[in-house]
């Protein structure tokens, strides 16, 4: 397994601090109440392009001394494939770099994901014009052409999650954690354990990486929805799984496989097993945090939410006397309401 030092991560956030925002760490009282315990939440949702995805992208694509004719002068442009908030990310980062991005994306991405990334001017690739015309069916296919196509047009290539830079960049939201729960938390106290959803396995590599190393007592949990759930699949059986295909509505969890490097790292840091929710408890929990909390969470985010009823009844069984300090990550917030409540319709009634 790579190992990423303590320093990577601090020299990420240092060349990406000044494009992102620092998202609000702070203390659920809704969550709190309901779960006896001290549950706090990291607002990614409210990160530029509403996701945690730009920090990865920008560490990728910004050069250490802060010069962009690399990108310029090496290539015409960039490429990726995306479920959505990874190209958001990505187009946010060439728009900073003035260089073109192509995102390819697959069917079961939505419109309003579609739109933003066109308002950040990229080049947005839905069907495979090189073969047969037809939509992606996942982000796989939309990859496996990204890739294609960027070899033949000299494009610079960004992956989602299987990439080094990629998870140093998202580690970033780990230090933030630690730095923030410091400054709400005023009696002193421990994180006892952070929560954090997975679709490739990006976030939860780079958060889990950074902070084992620096408090290796704190616990990591992962969270999946079911039919998005390669990652749980693949440590359950030792070895790196693909999904038929992804059948839950968390269409930002949708890679059918994941990496071997995220799949090493998450079998190091993470808490087995991996916590599987339904699409129901989870959009069950996207109202909750919306009514409650005012926030607008996408499924990748509620499903971590829905995790942690089972989470804290098991870090109970360990510490019965002493009250939980949990920090749950709401890793993006690029949901149409409308659609939300589409769900609720579908799913919840």
């Amino acid at each position: 397994m790579q190992i990423i030092s303590q320093e990577d991560f601090h020299t990420a956030h240092s060349k990406i601090k000044k494009y992102i925002n620092k998202t609000p760490l702070f203390k659920s009282e809704f969550y709190s109440k309901k779960l006896n315990a001290n549950i706090y939440l990291k607002c990614e949702s409210l990160q530029l392009t509403n996701s945690f995805k730009l920090r990865g992208s920008l560490n990728k694509l910004l050069p250490n001394n802060d010069n962009n004719e690399n990108i310029k002068e090496l290539y015409n442009g960039v490429i990726t494939a995306s479920g959505g908030n990874h190209g958001l990310g990505v187009c946010k980062g060439c728009q900073i770099l003035n260089v073109p991005c192509h995102v390819f994306l697959n069917e079961k991405v939505p419109e309003n994901k579609i739109e933003a990334i066109k308002q950040l001017n990229g080049i947005v690739h839905l069907r495979d014009e090189e073969t047969n015309n037809e939509p992606f069916p996942s982000f796989q296919e939309s990859n496996e052409a990204a890739i294609s196509y960027g070899k033949k047009h000299n494009l610079l290539y960004v992956h989602p999650f299987d990439d080094i830079e990629i998870i140093k960049g998202q580690g970033t939201v780990g230090i933030e954690i630690l730095e923030q729960f410091n400054e709400v938390n005023h009696n002193n106290e421990e994180i006892d354990a952070v929560v954090c959803s997975i679709g490739g396995g990006g976030l939860i590599s780079g958060v889990s990486s950074y902070i084992k190393a620096v408090n290796p007592k704190i616990k990591v949990f992962g969270v999946e929805t079911f039919g998005a759930d390669s990652m749980s699949q693949s440590i359950e059986k030792g070895e790196l799984i693909t999904l038929p295909a992804i059948t839950s509505i968390a269409e930002g969890l949708g890679a059918k496989r994941v990496a071997d490097i995220t799949f090493e790292i998450v079998k190091e840091n993470v808490v087995k097993p991996i916590i599987n929710v339904t699409d129901r408890d989870t959009v069950i929990e996207c109202l909750n945090v919306l009514e409650f909390e005012k926030l607008l969470v996408e499924p990748t985010g509620g499903c971590s939410l829905a995790a942690l009823e089972q989470i804290v009844d098991k870090l109970k069984l360990e510490k019965k006397e002493e009250k939980l300090n949990i920090v749950v990550i709401l890793s993006g917030g690029n949901v149409a309401l409308n659609k939300l409540l589409q769900y609720q319709k579908e799913l919840c009634q």
